[in-house]
């Protein structure tokens, strides 16, 4: 996952630099880095080995994994980890269309990002103001990727700082989580 962010960073890097920017280049960065939500929710899934969503494996994603528990039935924010609460409202943020009641308090460009990634996977656009097809604003794709990219990196450190945690929460002797202590670390923030 760190080799896929890193080799992201630098291509965003080197296209933002290029006198020659390509804007379809950075379109695919954007989605590419969207993809990081099911990527980190697939990694929690196996690392708490939960129960899948009716038992598909396919049906593994940030909104999800929530709803999933391990095979004693704790679900993931039942592990009380700070890190894992990171993640949560991170989607919460992101990707959680649902909630439309919670969506007016939270990020204003958060729906804008999943509409940008909507339109970029799943129908034809332009940089180009009088094509008829849809029309992306390439400044406004440049800034929403340089947000998706913080955003992303945000969720990679929460994930490390989630490892640490949980590593400190394992009994030596049984090797199991209690599940009843909660560990601060405050040079993890």
């Amino acid at each position: 996952m760190m080799n896929n962010f890193t080799g992201l960073r630098k291509e965003l890097y080197e296209n933002l630099t290029n006198e020659n920017e390509d804007y379809y280049k950075l379109a695919n960065i954007f989605c590419l880095l969207f993809s990081f939500f099911d990527k980190i929710s697939f990694f929690l899934y196996k690392h708490f080995e939960l129960v899948p969503p009716n038992k598909n494996e396919k049906r593994v994603n940030m909104n999800s994994i929530w709803k999933c528990s391990d095979k004693k039935g704790n679900k993931l924010l039942d592990y009380k980890n700070p890190f894992l609460f990171n993640l949560y409202w991170m989607r919460k943020e992101y990707r959680d269309e649902n909630d439309l009641e919670l969506r007016s308090y939270l990020l204003p460009d958060a729906q804008e990002l999943s509409d940008y990634r909507n339109f970029l996977e799943h129908k034809a656009y332009s940089f180009l103001e009088n094509s008829d097809l849809y029309y992306i604003d390439p400044e406004l794709l440049e800034s929403r990727t340089e947000r998706l990219m913080q955003l992303v990196r945000n969720m990679i450190l929460s994930t490390i700082g989630l490892l640490d945690v949980e590593s400190k929460l394992v009994n030596e002797k049984t090797g199991e989580r209690d599940m009843n202590l909660v560990f601060l670390n405050h040079q993890l923030f």
